[in-house]
């Protein structure tokens, strides 16, 4: 996952998935781009105990991208969490890949593109 945050308030994510395939594993790299970016942190998953059991519990199965609301940085930092509600609800979206979570307050919804 490689991450880079601009002066304009810009992160862009890049992300490589290996997709199993039938008969090959096919490598997929994606770019996530957010705009108007109000806070965003990097964490390995194992900081992300809390997520992780409280998914298990509900039984969700966290995707390599969900959202998620009322955890411990949204009780830690709630004025970040009221200006970056996106439609409505508070909460951060999170993109994950095998090693490390990037978690983003922004009150629109990324732009996806296979690169």
């Amino acid at each position: 996952m490689d991450v880079h945050y601009s002066s304009n308030n810009v992160l862009n994510i890049k992300i490589e998935q290996i997709i199993d395939d039938a008969s090959q594993d096919i490598p997929i790299k994606w770019l996530v781009r957010f705009e108007n970016v109000y806070a965003y942190r990097v964490l390995d998953e194992h900081g992300l105990g809390e997520l992780w059991n409280a998914a298990q519990c509900a039984g969700i199965k966290l995707n390599t991208a969900f959202r998620v609301s009322h955890h411990g940085w949204h009780t830690e930092s709630p004025l970040s969490f009221i200006f970056g509600a996106y439609e409505g609800v508070e909460g951060s979206f999170m993109l994950k890949s095998d090693w490390e979570c990037v978690e983003i307050i922004c009150a629109y919804a990324p732009h996806i593109e296979v690169i």
